[in-house]
């Protein structure tokens, strides 16, 4: 199938384009950047400004399926007046751009199936009360913006479109969403419901509805299992291995936040009953075994990092490029000046063993990695053996796509210093593993287009 994805760099966005292109189809990616959506081909990629431009209809040619999930954040900045009209006007405004460049389109040209980003904000602060898709809309803020962003979704209906709102709960993923800006700390008296998601889930869920015919209307995309915010918290915190800090007081937030404090506040105890009554097989149905996914390492100084990108080019030719050590020298900045010096065998082949020298702000230092899997045409693994990390793991995956190959990198690490290290180094030391690997892309990019 060709499906579109708006918000295709956003976190929800680019986890559904990969495993869409995981699983066969072809992906047309949108974005206000276009250039930041590495995993697709330039010519499958479109740039679009919900707030000041239609969008593009020759994004929708061919098209099957759509699925709408551009939208400003609803919690990046304090609320004022300007930043609630952004949050409404993003999603209500970009909804109704995408139904009239549909209108233009001749019926049987049209895509038959729009699936539509939605919260499940849409029902308030309901404190134990049990919610289901049929439940009321709440009052507040965020019921108004859900409220109207869904009765424009809705308009797709009149144009024989099946449609499907997906009601979404707080996400938990390995990067980006609402764990990483989560800390250890319980607001209040800590008894307001939190309803939350794998993000696997979601997407699973997502990609089942696409040529489902039954998938129609409104789902809540949430666990069956809802907790209080104490429950999360301490889950939480047991995963991290760290303490519960403290308890802060509800109105110490509602002064710091304002009228913004009701997406940490609210109340609501969601049910899939939708999800469910189509026998949806969640993956991680309870809290503890998102979080233990989530977290896999005992160690909670193991952080993670990944990277993805779409070249164009067979998979026998990528494999074979970051097969040569050598290459490793052509796709690492220059400020690292980092060089090869030997290897335990003539190829890259399982166990073996690659010797580096590099600088690291200045300073030389030795690298030893070793090649603990190998899977030619699939993946490999490189752990350091001795370097200037306590641990390093890089998982490389390379799938083959109909006009090319997907690059995914994904990287576990540990900073020396222990939980000193962490604190003192962890966001500095991620900022480099975040500019190494963006130069990475950068003569990746170049490397396979010359």
């Amino acid at each position: 199938m060709r499906i579109l994805i708006t918000g295709a760099t956003g976190l929800l966005g680019k986890k559904l384009l990969i495993d869409l292109l995981k699983k066969g189809h072809e992906v047309i990616g949108v974005s206000r950047d276009k250039s930041k959506i590495i995993e697709l081909p330039e010519n499958q990629t479109f740039s679009w400004d919900a707030m000041n431009a239609d969008f593009p209809v020759e994004a929708l040619k061919q098209c099957d399926a759509v699925i709408h999930l551009a939208g400003e954040p609803v919690a990046a900045k304090r609320w004022n007046d300007q930043v609630k009209k952004t949050i409404l006007d993003s999603r209500v405004m970009g909804t109704r751009k995408i139904i009239l460049a549909l209108k233009k389109m001749d019926k049987n040209e049209r895509p038959s199936v729009f699936i539509c980003g939605s919260a499940i904000g849409y029902y308030g602060d309901q404190g134990e009360q049990n919610i289901n898709e049929q439940s009321a809309v709440g009052k507040d803020f965020l019921a108004e913006v859900v409220q109207q962003w869904e009765a424009e979704a809705e308009k797709a209906n009149e144009l024989g479109l099946r449609t499907v709102l997906l009601r979404t709960g707080i996400v938990l993923a390995r990067s980006g969403g609402a764990l990483e800006k989560m800390p250890p700390v319980v607001v209040g008296a800590g008894d307001n419901f939190m309803s939350w998601i794998h993000i696997q889930d979601w997407t699973n869920f997502v990609v089942s509805s696409i040529d489902n015919p039954k998938s129609v209307g409104v789902y809540n995309l949430v666990s069956p299992h809802p907790v209080t915010q104490s429950v999360f918290i301490a889950q939480l915190a047991q995963e991290r291995h760290v303490p519960v800090v403290l308890k802060v007081p509800q109105f110490v937030v509602s002064m710091a936040l304002g009228e913004m404090a009701q997406v940490l506040l609210a109340s609501q105890k969601v049910r899939p009953e939708r999800m469910i009554h189509d026998q949806f097989k969640f993956k991680f149905a309870q809290l503890n075994e998102a979080l233990n996914d989530i977290y896999q390492s005992e160690d909670y100084l193991v952080q993670d990092y990944t990277a993805s990108q779409f070249v164009p080019d067979k998979i026998e030719n990528v494999f074979d490029f970051f097969s040569a050590a050598k290459n490793l020298e052509e796709i690492t900045p220059d400020f690292l000046n980092f060089k090869v010096k030997n290897m335990s065998s003539n190829e890259i082949e399982k166990n073996t063993i690659i010797n580096y020298k590099l600088k690291i702000h200045g300073v030389p230092a030795n690298w030893q990695t070793q090649i603990t899997e190998w899977v030619p045409l699939k993946m490999f693994v490189d752990n350091q053996n001795k370097g200037p990390y306590t641990m390093w793991h890089h998982t490389h995956t390379f799938t083959s796509l109909e006009n090319g190959t997907l690059i995914e990198d994904r990287i576990k690490y540990k900073v020396p210093g222990h939980l000193i290290g962490l604190l003192a180094l962890g966001a500095f030391i991620r900022k480099d593993v975040n500019q190494i690997f963006q130069y990475r892309i950068k003569k990746i990019k170049t490397k396979f287009t010359e």
